[in-house]
């Protein structure tokens, strides 16, 4: 009689204990009413209040930042195509503005005499990707002033967002390490001229 009560009881803490882990476990996943979840109100609003407009006749857009990013142009030679290369940065150092001591935030590349290649396909070349390859990259597309922008995910060691568009002739590639609100503040300030 005692091993028939030992073990109905051991059933029942079982059954309990399951039961005590299943609902602590689908509980945890489900907000509480009394919590505040506030999704909607950006609490961290972007000030834009120091923001300088760069413009590029040449390349053939403007655009506002944030003033204390340093500028940089280059010319950029990939092999089938030559390209100029707008620097945005940051140093760490203002005693030592050395390349080591930056810290990139924008690089925006522009394409010229693309015989009429697409976007994909300009910098599928300049990439070194077969374009079927270069288009699994795709993650997401949007439209800035009617023009189709294509985002992706430059691979390597540190995969760096980048976007692509064809404005006026030209094949425009921008790399960014920026929060994604912050880059898309500046996307709603780029204009093609």
């Amino acid at each position: 009689m005692n091993k028939k009560i030992i073990v109905l009881l051991s059933v029942c803490i079982f059954i309990l204990l399951t039961i005590w882990g299943y609902n602590s476990l689908y509980d945890s996943d489900t907000p509480n009413n009394n919590e505040n979840i506030n999704l909607n109100n950006a609490s961290d609003e972007i000030d834009t209040g120091d923001w300088v407009e760069y413009r590029n006749e040449a390349l053939g857009f403007e655009f506002k930042h944030p003033g204390d990013w340093i500028v940089e142009l280059r010319r950029v030679n990939y092999g089938i195509h030559t390209a100029d290369e707008v620097y945005f940065y940051i140093t760490v150092s203002k005693n030592n503005p050395s390349e080591s001591n930056r810290f990139s935030k924008l690089i925006i590349t522009t394409f010229e005499n693309i015989e009429g290649k697409s976007p994909e396909e300009v910098i599928s070349i300049n990439e070194n990707f077969s374009l079927n390859e270069f288009q699994s990259l795709f993650l997401d597309d949007f439209l800035l002033n009617g023009v189709i922008v294509k985002k992706y995910m430059i691979p390597g060691f540190i995969s760096l967002p980048a976007v692509i568009f064809y404005s006026n002739d030209k094949v425009h590639q921008i790399k960014y390490s920026l929060e994604e609100d912050m880059f898309m503040e500046i996307m709603d300030t780029f204009k093609s001229i």
